[in-house]
């Protein structure tokens, strides 16, 4: 009894499967993310007034615990990048230093 042929994979294999993964959806149209370090867009709503009187009281504490940890955020955030420009003015100043000694040897 004799077999079907193989198929070469060097001269088109019957089926290939696909490489990519497939893609994903973009974001809705008309979506705004505001992203740190970039101000806000003029045309975004402003925050909406928090009126006290009719608010939770769980949900104020969870407001001002939110404040504290955005707070504790942008500390951690300044750190970062002072630290950041530290760390490029020392590399700058190591690059320079090499530079010298290259010019005297």
């Amino acid at each position: 009894m004799a077999q079907a042929p193989r198929p070469n994979p060097l001269h088109g294999a019957a089926h290939v499967a696909p490489s990519a993964a497939p893609p994903v959806a973009p974001a809705p149209p008309g979506t705004q993310v505001n992203i740190h370090g970039i101000p806000p867009k003029p045309n975004m709503a402003p925050l909406p007034e928090v009126d006290e009187a009719t608010v939770n009281d769980a949900t104020l504490a969870e407001m001002e615990a939110g404040k504290k940890a955005l707070g504790v955020y942008q500390q951690r955030t300044d750190a970062e990048h002072a630290y950041g420009k530290k760390a490029i003015a020392r590399l700058n100043r190591v690059t320079h230093e090499s530079e010298k000694d290259k010019d005297k040897e």
